[in-house]
């Protein structure tokens, strides 16, 4: 898989975890899961752009 290609597909994950998180109900434990899963399904985007800067191969392990 080309580098671009995961890098839309993350993007488009992330878009559609908000969206799907838009649409939950608004009450107090709906809110504390929903915050939940917007840290966790924009997470991989994030760790993947960092992982790309790694400037060494040690750097990238970390």
């Amino acid at each position: 898989m080309e580098s671009i290609e995961l890098r839309l597909r993350l993007k488009e994950f992330a878009i559609r975890i908000i969206k799907m998180v838009d649409c939950m109900p608004r009450t107090i434990s709906s809110d504390a899961i929903a915050r939940q899963i917007i840290r966790s399904g924009t997470s991989p985007s994030a760790n993947y752009r960092a992982a790309l800067l790694g400037k060494s191969d040690k750097d990238f392990l970390n």
